[in-house]
């Protein structure tokens, strides 16, 4: 047999084949296509973030419209300060409304010095202000009753200090200003505000209603704020009597309000 040249042998050189890129146009559609849907099921799944919008009143009635920390019921209904209507010059307090009305009231978001949620009377006039973005207010549509302990004095024996416990009365007891007994700290003239904020540690005072000079006030007290300083009162006298008139009360100004406790002596002596 023959011998064989390898020398004169060729090897055979295979072409590799062309590698597949994971970029090609194909599988980009392929991928964008996944992704695409997705991204529409995840639309589909995930909760809204937006919130719904709501109405926004405006207090138009004749005196400042009182704010409550609940619906009146045992031991709620109590004022908690005053929305300021409007005054020449000045728009009444915005409202945000949060969910439907109760017993009579309305609860949501009330701007102004209050900045804060609470319950308004249905009774009490608004004008509408156009659609806001709903306030994430505490209870959301159901409400929120802000407990008595939240803005009330507590006293050492535990109890807070009112006039009456819930159930044994729906008013303000016997009381009156007395700038006498404050003269050391207000020289005679009792400062009188429509808010002072009662749930805070410190109250805060805001929008002066007037200036007590009378040698006697006669008015009703319900309780005395968390920090101790101030009494929420009803005047009981008439909007166009001089002692109102005399105080400096304009007639925009709520028949509730807060006076310096140190100011006020009670008939049954529980405030000092």
């Amino acid at each position: 047999m023959p011998g064989i040249r390898l020398g004169n042998l060729k090897p055979r050189v295979s072409s590799p084949r062309p590698r597949k890129e994971p970029g090609t146009l194909k599988q980009a559609v392929r991928v964008m296509a996944c992704g695409a849907l997705t991204v529409s099921a995840m639309s589909t799944l995930a909760p809204a973030t937006a919130q719904a919008d709501t109405t926004r009143l405006r207090v138009a009635s004749v005196h400042d419209a009182t704010v409550r920390n609940g619906p009146p019921a045992r031991g709620v209904g109590y004022v908690i300060g005053n929305a300021l209507t409007a005054r020449p010059g000045h728009k009444g307090v915005a409202i945000d409304l949060v969910g439907p009305g109760r017993r009579g009231f309305r609860y949501g978001q009330i701007h102004g010095q209050l900045n804060f949620c609470a319950w308004i009377s249905v009774k009490a006039k608004t004008t509408k202000a156009g659609r806001v973005s709903t306030p994430h207010c505490p209870g959301g549509t159901a409400g929120r009753v802000l407990p008595a302990s939240k803005f009330m004095y507590r006293q050492s024996n535990g109890k807070l200090l009112r006039n009456c416990e819930p159930g044994k009365c729906g008013d303000g007891s016997s009381a009156a200003v007395r700038p006498a007994r404050c003269a050391a700290q207000y020289h005679g003239s009792v400062p009188v505000y429509g808010n002072v904020l009662p749930w805070l540690r410190k109250s805060s005072p805001h929008d002066r209603y007037a200036t007590i000079r009378a040698r006697s006030y006669k008015v009703l007290w319900r309780y005395v704020s968390r920090d101790g300083d101030w009494v929420m009162v009803r005047d009981t006298h008439a909007d166009n009597s001089a002692a109102r008139r005399n105080a400096g009360f304009n007639t925009h100004a709520s028949n509730w309000f807060f006076v310096p406790r140190v100011c006020v002596q009670d008939a049954a002596g529980k405030l000092h």
